[in-house]
């Protein structure tokens, strides 16, 4: 038995489609780290060779112990910027002659979303490592505590702030976990264009 043409190229875009998503999944895991500080630590990404997090997450700390999902090696890392305006902080590699830094990733895309848009993070949930979770966006502009944010489906939980939220076709980072809105299972997502 013969198939049509035209289902043979469908389903040859459907695989595609399939081995992309995994791609950009991969990519997305790639870059995720684990950050230990205060309390149970957070979550983080990797953009370049620095590492972005959220602002509270690292606290009043100086530097952080950071783990990324592909290694089981600990290193650390400098808190070389932090904004309370915006809840973001940046890290960078200690460089001395006892640490390393991890290799440096592609500098990610940022892109912006629209309401309806498939989302997903890994992030650090009450210290389990690396857990994968997806949602939509649902707002893009929603004001919390003086601060601006992009409102997510995404389920999340104490330990995965600072988590890199990407786009789940294109694998662009759309934002970093800040908060979970209270009584509701909405998060709150710092818009990657904040990043400085």
């Amino acid at each position: 038995m013969l198939i049509p043409y035209k289902v043979v190229l469908a389903l040859g875009a459907l695989i595609a489609l399939c081995c992309s998503c995994v791609n950009v999944q991969q990519d997305a895991l790639d870059s995720s780290v684990k950050v230990f500080s205060v309390n149970m630590g957070g979550s983080g990404v990797i953009d370049g060779d620095r590492i972005i997090t959220c602002n509270h997450v690292v606290g009043t700390r100086t530097s952080v112990l950071v783990q990324t999902s592909s290694s089981r090696k600990i290193l650390e890392y400098d808190v070389d910027q932090t904004s309370r305006a915006t809840d973001l902080a940046i890290l960078v590699p200690r460089i001395n002659s006892y640490t390393k830094s991890f290799p440096s990733k592609e500098e990610l895309e940022y892109a912006d979303v629209e309401v309806g848009d498939k989302v997903f993070c890994y992030s650090n949930p009450h210290g389990e490592l690396f857990t994968y979770s997806e949602g939509y966006v649902m707002k893009r502009r929603f004001k919390s505590r003086g601060l601006v944010f992009i409102l997510m489906d995404i389920t999340v939980a104490h330990g995965s702030s600072g988590a890199g939220v990407f786009n789940s076709e294109t694998g662009e980072l759309v934002g970093i976990v800040s908060a979970i809105i209270p009584c509701t299972s909405m998060t709150a997502v710092i818009p990657a264009k904040l990043i400085p």
